[in-house]
């Protein structure tokens, strides 16, 4: 069976959702919900895009902020 433009589209949107989970658990230790999942679903794919690239920066800066060190 082939896989129409529309599945490859609902997958890759799916797809980036469960990034954006991932990044949101780690960032604040808890999992979105139905209603934020289906408001993302909502969005277009590259809404999702851009919202994934600023959590990832989110997430880059969080372990980041921990690594200075102070010479006393």
């Amino acid at each position: 069976m082939e896989e129409t433009l529309t599945d490859v589209k609902r997958l890759t949107k799916i797809s980036l959702i469960e990034d954006i989970n991932k990044i949101h658990n780690l960032l604040y230790d808890k999992y979105i919900s139905v209603d934020q999942f289906d408001h993302l679903y909502d969005m277009k794919t590259v809404e999702l895009e851009a919202i994934l690239t600023v959590m990832d920066k989110q997430l880059t800066y969080s372990r980041h902020s921990f690594d200075f060190t102070f010479e006393v």
